[in-house]
């Protein structure tokens, strides 16, 4: 998996980073392993925002390749982001275990709450130390990185190790079966192909609480990389199963001890029961409650943002549910009656798609956008002249509007108006942006046709 950070500057004199996580490139080698990559997306999408998981803005596409925009975390003074950064880090601050362990049950109850059951990697890495707690990452990355494999159907044993030997995110496939995780965070029955669910991330949260609580950068169970992980993998999983761990200090280890059993059914069967087992200590070490963050209201931006999101995820339907309930909180948001005919447009249900369009535009009269889509579901209903009209209007205010000039150029190909068709096609590849292949592409040859005829 691929993160990287790029400039995002969304009013002047103001400049923000934004994350931005991938596939590999090993992973992202055809249109099923995108496929994947888009089907877990949304369910990190679809998380409600909580203070104690890292959201997914929204889930963009680039050149052709999926994205998901997150929460750019920036690192504090001693440039530490994740839990994996603090530990045995004699430079950074103190880990606050308890505190930590309670707000990290929190997420991943209210991630339950939203469908996503099970996330598959959880370990240090993925837990990031924000000013206000922690905040939990990657959700359904994992999932989706396994079946990319095997839509790819990339053969053979393989692994992502990192360089410095610290075992990093990897998948592994041994005689046609395939695992995910990280190594020496990968539950028992996990190991044994026999499926993970909530209970094996509950094991691989006993690992991380053991963790925070001896401030060691490695799990419990671990064995020396030797370039060989078959025999890697098997020795951890015989540590797990066999070995007995020494008390640890404090309260938690009771609960570290229930976590860290081999057989599942023995270990707590949600996030819940830990948690109720967690806020009776905090609560007799410091005398009051512990406060649970309330999720607040979303706004009509949020409502949008979210609804874009699926719409790239290619779930339309489900984007305009989201509209609605922009359109709800105010009925004058522009943007939201926009993005709502572009998902109607997606759904051919050109007629409404209309309908939005004029509302977005009694709203905002210089809409190029709404002008635009308004023409291209007014060409799909065979109103061709209105339809010229409304892209006229979008070039008018926006000369350089790349995708209009496209949309033009087709209708009047489609229609034999040669000497305009030729214009408009012209004008898309002066604008075109470059990633933009197989459209460029399109428009060039056309030209050379039209322009070849007698």
């Amino acid at each position: 998996m691929y993160a990287v950070l790029v400039p995002y500057v969304p009013i002047p004199e103001m400049y923000y980073l934004r994350a931005l996580k991938t596939f590999r490139d090993e992973l992202f080698t055809n249109s099923k392993a995108k496929e994947a990559f888009r089907k877990e997306a949304i369910l990190w999408v679809n998380l409600e925002e909580h203070p104690n998981i890292l959201p997914a803005k929204k889930a963009l596409e680039i050149s052709g390749r999926l994205f998901v925009e997150m929460e750019y975390i920036s690192p504090d003074k001693n440039g530490c982001v994740s839990l994996a950064d603090y530990l045995g880090n004699k430079n950074a601050s103190a880990i606050d275990e308890l505190p930590w362990a309670i707000q990290f049950c929190l997420g991943m109850e209210h991630a339950k709450s939203n469908g996503l059951i099970c996330h598959r990697d959880i370990k240090p890495a993925n837990i990031l130390i924000a000013p206000l707690g922690i905040k939990i990452a990657d959700f359904g990355l994992s999932v989706a990185a396994e079946a990319a494999w095997r839509a790819s159907r990339l053969d053979g044993l393989q692994a992502f190790v990192g360089n410095d030997g610290e075992n990093r995110f990897s998948i592994m496939q041994v005689d046609g079966k395939v695992r995910s995780g990280t190594p020496g965070y990968i539950a028992p029955e996990v190991y044994r192909y026999e499926g993970a669910d909530i209970r094996s991330d509950i094991y691989s949260f006993g690992l991380v609480l053991w963790q925070m609580v001896t401030d060691s950068r490695n799990p419990p169970f671990m064995a020396v990389w030797n370039g060989d992980l078959n025999t890697f993998l098997r020795e951890i999983y015989e540590q797990q199963v066999s070995k007995q761990l020494s008390p640890v200090r404090g309260p938690l280890w009771p609960v570290i001890q229930r976590c860290l059993r081999p057989n599942p059914t023995e270990r707590y069967q949600n996030f819940s029961e830990i948690l109720s087992v967690l806020l009776p200590i905090w609560e007799s070490m410091k005398g009051a409650k512990f406060e649970i963050p309330e999720v607040g209201e979303k706004s009509p931006e949020f409502w949008i943002e979210k609804g874009r999101s699926l719409r790239t995820l290619q779930k339309q339907k489900e984007a305009i549910i989201c509209y609605d309930k922009a359109l709800a909180i105010d009925p004058n948001l522009n943007g939201a009656w926009t993005s709502k005919g572009f998902a109607l447009h997606d759904l051919n249900d050109h007629e409404e798609a209309i309908e939005c369009f004029n509302r977005a535009l009694e709203i905002y009269p210089k809409n190029e956008r709404a002008f635009h889509m308004k023409g291209k579901s007014l060409a799909a209903l065979g109103r061709h002249r209105e339809a010229m009209i409304c892209y006229a209007a979008a070039l008018k205010r926006d000369p350089a509007y790349n995708w209009c000039w496209y949309d033009k150029a087709i209708l009047e190909d489609s229609l034999k108006q040669i000497p305009e068709a030729i214009n408009s096609y012209r004008n898309f590849l002066k604008f075109a942006p470059k990633e933009a292949e197989k459209k460029i592409a399109q428009a060039v040859k056309r030209v050379k046709e039209m322009t070849a005829q007698p």
